[in-house]
């Protein structure tokens, strides 16, 4: 018990002696305001806000001060709930209010605080005074605040300066591992030391980022590997839409095979690959025959699985290196490598023709068609893609014309065949933008020739350099171009226009199966005639057998228009193709014209006869006219009138001529009736 008692006293000296040394200094400045302060006494604040030992307090409150002086804590907090005057005459409590009051506007007053720091029982603490003028009834202040470097202020000081074991002792630290320094109060003595031991940086802050490091790695590595999946995912998305595009760009869409810029690909590689190998390759251009009827008759979509059955079907007959493709339309082409004569060509063609030949089931019917094929060998390098395939189409234009379902190989004379019928296209054009070309017309006269029946309007073209065109040379050539529609609408209105003038003739006009094809054919014919002021049944209009044998339900549609509006209609040629009983009832034929293939076959041949006799027979039989072609013999027109044949036209009688040549061949043959008449 005496110890404690001889700590406190000790204590309260070293307090005691840091009050005597500075508050004179802090007091210097409020003696200047306030002179008449009487001494104030401490009293112990009820609600520490530190935790200072209570001897401590203790001997603070029972210390006499001067009367300028107050104590604080470091925060600002009173450490003394208030000062209380000590007993001193001529002070009273009203004066020292009213002092009190005048302090409150002191702006220096901050520069009355005064600090040290001392070593009380073996501790360190920092004792402060200041002096502060308040405002109030009283004096909410203290004179005095101590502060302990306790473990709450070192463990600030670590987090800090960032270090570890930091602290405050009043011996000298021992030991390499720990750092210290000295503290030391105003008079430069050493109190006490403050030691740590030091972090390393990068190990401290490695360990204080590092979770949150891990994290957001953690987070990176998983979003790229979502960027990567993704990545991959679109990559391979790009790619096979490349692949798609490109493959669109090179195949035909409904049969998959090659299109026309694949073929033209492989053509060139093949071409380069011709000075390295002995054997050269072939180009086969297919055209299915009679196609367009399919589509009409049975509809596109039929249509479209016709194609791509015959493209299976000549994939089937070619090798793996070749190549097949769809140029459009009804239109293939064969790249047939390694041949080495054209007999293995000739094979290849031949069963493509084979197959393509066979029945389909398309739409639930049985369908018939055939290919026409063109062959052009290449041997040597010296060959372009387009001469190749120019040769290609000049052979299959070659096969079409000789009846189709066949093939054949290019050869050096079609080249300038195709060149002539190229620029009589182009004559053509010209003739028919200048109105070149002119009508004429042969008379149908009845059998004992006495008697005009009708005129067929023929069409002719005399150029001025290759002289008369004949009508076979250039009218086939008016139907593959498209040219028909505007040749045959010119021959159709100057026969109008003749008809017109002799209405009491029956005007016979060729139609080809272009023109009927054509949806607004039959309407355009009808208002012609409107326009033109001809009665319609007295127009005749000459088809071929071959238009009614392409059963197609457009050619029936505008036949039966044409025959409601009271048209009549020729069958031309009949004989020379396939003769079918059922068309002629199904199109209402109103006369059959025999082809003079067999009229001048009389007298020559015997089956011409009998094939003439027959003819006139089926006419009888199923109410129609006949009309016999090419009568240029008194004997053929005999044989004729013999066997039964009504109308006869021909060179016997008259060759075409102009119309303001009809009034004069009226007039002869009204001479001539006249003449047999009266003998």
């Amino acid at each position: 018990m005496s110890r404690d008692k001889a700590v406190a006293a000790n204590e309260n000296a070293r307090v005691e002696a840091f009050l005597d040394a500075h508050l004179d200094e802090a007091s210097t400045t409020l003696n200047a305001v306030a002179p008449i302060f009487a001494e104030l006494a401490i009293t112990r604040h009820e609600s520490q806000p530190y935790d200072i030992p209570a001897h401590l307090l203790d001997a603070l409150s029972q210390r006499h001060l001067a009367s300028q002086a107050f104590l604080f804590s470091p925060s600002g907090d009173a450490l003394a709930q208030e000062a209380i005057p000590s007993e001193r005459p001529g002070v009273t409590d009203q004066e020292i209010r009213s002092r009190i009051r005048s302090m409150a506007s002191i702006s220096n007053y901050t520069e009355t605080a005064v600090s040290d720091i001392v070593n009380i029982g073996g501790e360190v603490f920092l004792l402060s005074t200041r002096a502060i003028p308040c405002s109030g009834f009283t004096m909410p202040c203290s004179v005095a605040s101590v502060g302990h470097l306790d473990e709450t202020i070192a463990s600030q000081m670590e987090d800090f300066w960032q270090v570890s074991s930091f602290g405050v002792s009043t011996i000298e630290p021992t030991g390499k591992s720990t750092e210290f320094a000295p503290i030391q109060n105003l008079s430069n003595e050493t109190i006490g030391w403050f030691h740590w031991k030091s972090r390393h940086q990068g190990p401290t802050v490695l360990n204080t980022i590092m979770p949150w490091l891990s994290l957001l790695t953690t987070g990176v590595l998983i979003m790229c590997w979502l960027v990567w999946r993704r990545g991959l995912k679109i990559s391979a998305q790009v790619l096979q839409s490349q692949q798609e595009a490109k493959h669109s760009a090179l195949h035909d869409p409904l049969t998959g095979l090659a299109n026309r810029t694949l073929m033209n690909a492989r053509l060139e590689e093949a071409l380069n690959q011709l000075g390295r190998q002995d054997k050269g390759f072939a180009l086969h251009i297919i055209d299915l025959d009679r196609f367009k009827n399919v589509n009409d008759t049975l509809g596109h979509q039929a249509g479209d699985e016709l194609i791509q059955e015959a493209a299976a079907r000549l994939t089937s007959v070619c090798r793996n290196g070749d190549t097949v493709a769809r140029l459009g339309g009804d239109e293939f082409a064969i790249i047939q490598l390694g041949v080495a004569n054209p007999s293995s060509a000739a094979r290849l063609s031949r069963r493509a023709i084979e197959q393509l030949a066979n029945v389909y089931q398309i739409a639930n019917s049985d369908v018939f068609i055939s290919g026409s094929i063109g062959v052009a060998i290449a041997e040597t390098n010296e060959s372009s893609i387009q001469e190749l395939v120019r040769q290609a189409d000049i052979a299959l234009y070659r096969a079409k014309g000789a009846g189709r379902n066949q093939f054949c190989f290019f050869e050096k004379e079609m080249d300038s065949a195709l060149q002539e019928r190229s620029a009589i296209e182009k004559d053509l054009r010209i003739a028919l933008e200048n109105n070149e070309l002119t009508v004429a017309f042969q008379p149908q006269v009845s059998a004992d020739g006495l008697h005009i029946r009708g005129m067929e309007a023929l069409v002719r073209w005399n150029h001025e350099t290759r002289g008369v065109v004949p009508p076979s040379v250039f009218v086939p050539v008016a139907e593959e171009t498209g040219l028909i529609r505007q040749l045959g609408a010119f021959v159709m209105r100057s026969s109008f226009s003749t008809a017109r003038k002799w209405p009491d003739i029956t005007m016979a006009v060729n139609v080809s199966a272009g023109e009927l094809h054509h949806q607004d054919y039959a309407s355009s014919v009808i208002a012609l005639a409107r326009e033109m002021g001809v009665q319609t049944d007295q127009i005749e209009l000459e088809i071929t057998e071959t238009v009614l044998l392409e059963n197609s339900n457009r050619v029936t549609r505008t036949i039966k228009a044409l025959k409601a509006a009271g048209f009549r209609i020729a069958l031309d040629d009949f004989g020379t193709g396939y003769s079918s009983l059922s068309y002629l009832r199904r199109h209402q034929v109103d006369k059959l014209k025999i082809d003079q293939s067999f009229v001048s076959s009389i007298g020559v041949r015997e089956d011409a006869g009998a094939v003439v006799q027959a003819i006139i027979h089926l006419g009888e039989a199923l109410g129609l006219s006949v009309t016999a072609e090419g009568v240029e013999t008194e004997t053929q027109r005999a044989a004729l009138k013999a066997r039964g044949c009504a109308y006869l036209q021909g060179y016997l009688f008259s060759r075409p001529i102009r119309e303001d040549q009809i009034p004069d061949l009226i007039r002869m043959f009204d001479q001539r009736g006249k003449k047999r008449g009266a003998a």
